[in-house]
């Protein structure tokens, strides 16, 4: 027996701690996080809603009601590792709604850096792009897609993906929904890019400047098509949407 009650809304309890925030698309979801407390509670800001890889590890990274901030020393990091997540395969996908800093200070949403090889999903607001890198002992090279600078200051959907051959980034810009390949850049490029170190997130040196913020964080095995990466923005999309977040 199946009880319908008209206009419930659970967001905040019970259903979201148990029923992930994104699709699964067929067991490739690795992690997913909605680190803030006005989403479960702050006992559950760093709760994997996919229930396989554990909790995000915060530190001493700060916390609001929509996300985990930025912080310049012991920065909150996944409980895995970049080789772990592409699973033997050279594929992996990094994305989030992130609040784009304002300001010119390259703010790293994702990198699993400091030895190489390594990725990393950088963004730039004084350069008004967001690159997805790959580094290895000869250097790195990066997909650079640039963005509106109207969307600083603002939530946003953020995504990287990598596999052996190639390298992609992009960004949505609020309200004009997901446009598929005009919306990111792709180099290719085989570039080692993997290491076997957690995944730091908004990585910052020295001082923060515009306040920037993750709200969902998501990982998948494998670089997801676009079709599927339009149905995570899909669902980030009604996700931010529960607390009067348009992106």
């Amino acid at each position: 027996m199946i009880q319908i009650i008209q206009g419930a809304d659970y967001s905040g309890s019970g259903l979201d701690n148990i029923i992930s925030p994104l699709p699964r698309l067929g067991g490739a979801l690795f992690a997913t996080y909605l680190p803030g407390t006005g989403w479960n509670g702050e006992e559950r800001a760093a709760h994997d809603y996919s229930g396989q890889r554990g909790d995000l590890i915060l530190n001493q990274a700060p916390i609001s009601l929509l996300g985990v901030g930025a912080v310049a020393v012991d920065n909150a990091k996944t409980p895995f590792t970049a080789a772990e997540l592409a699973s033997g395969t050279g594929e992996m996908t990094w994305l989030g709604v992130v609040k784009v800093p304002t300001g010119a200070t390259i703010t790293p949403l994702f990198n699993s850096g400091t030895t190489n090889p390594y990725a990393a999903l950088h963004l730039s607001p004084g350069g008004n792009n967001i690159a997805a890198f790959k580094v290895d002992g000869a250097g790195a090279v990066q997909a650079n897609f640039p963005f509106d600078p109207s969307i600083k200051g603002l939530y946003a959907f953020a995504h990287g993906r990598w596999t052996s051959t190639s390298v992609k980034a992009g960004i949505v810009r609020p309200g004009a929904g997901w446009v598929g390949s005009a919306g990111y850049a792709e180099l290719a490029s085989n570039k080692a890019f993997i290491n076997a170190l957690p995944i730091r997130v908004l990585v910052v040196d020295g001082e923060v400047v515009g306040d920037p913020e993750m709200s969902i964080g998501g990982f998948y095995t494998g670089a997801l098509s676009d079709d599927d990466l339009e149905l995570v923005y899909s669902a980030c999309k009604k996700v931010m949407a529960l607390k009067g977040v348009s992106i």
